[in-house]
This record gives structure tokens, C-alpha cells and sequence, in this order.
């Protein structure tokens, strides 16, 4: 099996979340969601290495409607190391 790129040897997978605005009024607010995407990811600590974040728009009748998906590998130290808590 192929390590993930950006993982050492051995690290195995990455974990990921996906976010959207509520549809409505602030369903196309994509300074919005880019801040909240930021909240989360300072949420997983300094340890967590982003792989990748992917931003998704789908029209929708109400314009724009976009979503992000962030890609990363909990709990990598600074060092390249892992620590699995």
C-alpha cells in the first residue's frame, strides 16, 4: 500500500472534516466559511500537519454554495515524528 503523500513511512491514513455554510442568506459567504475552516484547524492543535484542503462551489438556485474538505494527519510533532495518543 502507498503512504499518503506528506506522511512518513508507516504513518498509515489522514483523517479529514467537510464544511458548508447553513443554505440560506450566508450559503455563498465564502469569507465566511474560509474563517470557520481556519477555527477548525487551529482546533486540531499544533501537532496536526495539513495535507490538503479542497474548496467545492455548486450553483444552486440561490447562487453560489461552496464547501471545504481539509485533509490532515492528527497528532504529527513538528519534528516529523508521530505520537498516536
Amino acid at each position: 500500500m502507498t503512504e499518503p503523500a506528506g506522511l512518513p513511512p508507516g504513518h498509515g491514513s489522514c483523517s479529514h472534516f467537510s464544511l458548508s455554510n447553513p443554505r440560506g442568506r450566508h450559503e455563498g459567504n465564502l469569507p465566511m466559511l474560509l474563517r470557520r475552516a481556519a477555527t477548525e484547524i487551529a482546533k486540531l492543535g499544533p501537532d496536526a500537519m495539513i495535507l490538503d484542503l479542497t474548496l467545492a462551489d455548486e450553483i444552486t438556485a440561490n447562487g453560489h454554495w461552496f464547501s471545504v474538505t481539509v485533509y490532515y494527519a492528527p497528532n504529527y510533532a513538528s519534528d516529523g515524528s508521530s505520537d498516536r495518543r
